[in-house]
């Protein structure tokens, strides 16, 4: 068929129909046969943190993803753009960071497309998955989102403890092949922790992936909603 440009359909949702995806990116090598883990930074980019994060990751041959925000993403934009340039996969965490279940489905999904067309306008292609803030939704956004929606099963706690000592005990020795971590940069100590993080699960044996390069390897179709 032909190429159309992706428009709104009634309920909002952007559908994007044989847009042809600007340069593709050459998919990482993976071992299928070596345990992988997918660290994850919500709320960001922020300062210096994303960046610093970023680097770290590359030193070691590790991705993670970025679910980032909207406000911050108006003033830190271009390293979120690097980032994916880098081969990190972006995500979505909403405009404005609101609890799903505490405003309309109107504004829920307006957070979340309005977002996912920011992204596109930086130069990051396509819709990307959602992690909804605080982890919750609403029924209407499960059955109504064009885009899977990603939790998480190792909670760092950094918001929480803001201690880089902490963060670092509640996640090397606790996570396991195929896991999904909850981090945060928009915190100076996770990305202190960071520093020790990575290393060590890399010399575990650990292979850091992003959340896209999980479901790949491990042969799961992601589902919208």
């Amino acid at each position: 068929g032909e190429a159309t440009l992706p428009d709104d359909d009634e309920e909002g949702n952007v559908e994007i129909t044989g847009v042809p995806q600007p340069d593709v990116k050459e998919e990482r090598v993976i071992d299928p046969d070596k345990p992988m883990v997918a660290l994850t930074f919500d709320d960001g980019p922020y300062r210096n943190n994303t960046k610093a994060i970023m680097e770290l990751f590359e030193q070691y041959d590790g991705r993670a993803t970025f679910f980032v925000v909207g406000y911050h993403l108006d003033v830190f934009g271009e390293a979120t753009l690097e980032a994916y340039q880098r081969g990190f996969q972006i995500g979505n965490h909403t405009l404005n960071h609101p609890a799903l279940r505490q405003i309309s489905d109107a504004e829920g999904m307006e957070e979340i497309v309005g977002m996912n067309r920011k992204l596109n306008e930086l130069g990051i292609p396509g819709d990307v998955m959602l992690r909804p803030p605080y982890g919750e939704f609403t029924q209407y956004l499960q059955e109504n989102l064009t885009v899977p929606m990603i939790g998480w099963n190792v909670d760092s706690a950094d918001w929480l403890t803001k201690d880089a000592e902490n963060i670092y005990e509640r996640v090397v020795g606790k996570v396991k092949d195929g896991d999904i971590v909850l981090l945060h940069d928009l915190h100076d100590e996770t990305a202190e922790a960071m520093k020790r993080v990575v290393p060590a699960l890399v010399e575990q044996g650990f292979q850091l992936v992003t959340v896209e390069e999980l479901f790949r390897v491990k042969g799961i179709e992601p589902q919208a909603g």
